[in-house]
């Protein structure tokens, strides 16, 4: 289980709480699950290039050996480093931080996304992504790939649905696709670079109405 993200919750009033897999493990050495986690998202820090796994210890003592010929690990300072971090009441008060502020910024852009014209039948409720539904757009940008295309001409960057289709061996045209009317917004950015994506958006909706 990728919990990378477990941390952006809106489920609970921006209390802290996290959500993760480990609530439904009885016995971390009979259940075969392995939880992947780090510093990487939830504590903004990527290039600590600091995570964990935890699973049962037949996987993790296999999954430590493949490590070590691998890359050696995490270097020794970042380790002692994060150490600290992890104390559960600053982990909680970090949570509630971290909730509150993208909490704001999702429903910033989304305020502003219903402003030019989408509409959302759900309402994110972790991450720091949106879904974003283009069919109620005109027909030239209302594919993930020509409003990208449109996008970049405003230097404004969104990820074509399509790139995050499940399609095994190709088996399905790329254009038949259900992700193919969608593009994933981030508002993971500084608010200033929200403002300023979210007007070119908003430039290139008017300019085909």
């Amino acid at each position: 289980m990728d919990e990378f993200y477990g941390g952006y919750n809106y489920t609970s009033n921006c209390d802290g709480t996290t959500v993760s897999a480990a609530d439904n493990i009885q016995d971390v050495d009979e259940d075969d699950v392995l939880i992947i986690d780090g510093l990487t998202k939830r504590f903004r820090l990527p290039g600590w290039r600091v995570a964990w796994i935890l699973g049962p210890k037949e996987f993790i003592k296999a999954i430590g050996s493949c490590g070590s010929y691998l890359d050696g690990g995490t270097n020794v300072p970042f380790q002692e480093a994060a150490i600290p971090m992890l104390e559960p009441t600053k982990v909680r008060e970090e949570m509630k931080a971290l909730q509150t502020h993208f909490q704001m910024k999702r429903d910033y852009c989304l305020s502003r996304l219903r402003e030019i014209g989408f509409v959302f039948k759900h309402v994110p409720d972790s991450t720091f992504y949106i879904w974003l539904d283009l069919s109620g757009l005109p027909a030239e940008i209302n594919d993930g790939l020509n409003f990208f295309q449109r996008c970049l001409e405003e230097k404004v960057i969104v990820v074509p649905g399509i790139f995050f289709d499940l399609n095994p061996a190709k088996r399905r045209d790329l254009f038949d696709s259900p992700c193919h009317h969608f593009v994933r917004l981030s508002y993971g950015p500084k608010m200033g670079h929200l403002k300023r994506g979210l007007d070119g958006i908003e430039r290139i909706v008017k300019s085909f109405r």
